[in-house]
């Protein structure tokens, strides 16, 4: 899924512009900027103008290999149905025998 925009308080579905790394979509333009912003705890990073990939592994130690089946918007709102396609081993057992409705 990709989202162009203008960030809202996360709406924006690429992260928190503190945790971006300076000049990537979603970020604040210099590392200065984003500072400023921590400081002054206001101010937001530049839009987002070419499409950007959206992630929602936000949080996890290594990046997910996702699927988005459906996305949604509607004003300042976007939804998305997603599935991790890596089976953990936690999961594993919940596999055997075809797909199980609690390892969705």
């Amino acid at each position: 899924m990709l989202a162009p925009g203008q960030y809202s308080k996360g709406a924006l579905g690429l992260g928190d512009p503190a945790d971006i790394e300076p000049g990537q979509p979603g970020g604040f333009l210099t590392r200065n900027h984003r500072q400023m912003a921590l400081d002054r705890r206001r101010g937001d990073p530049p839009n987002v103008s070419v499409p950007t990939e959206v992630r929602f592994d936000h949080g996890e130690k290594k990046r997910k290999q996702m699927f988005c089946f459906a996305a949604t918007a509607a004003g300042w709102h976007m939804g998305a149905l997603a599935i991790d396609l890596e089976v953990s081993v936690d999961q594993s057992d919940a596999f055997y025998g075809g797909l199980d409705i609690k390892s969705i």
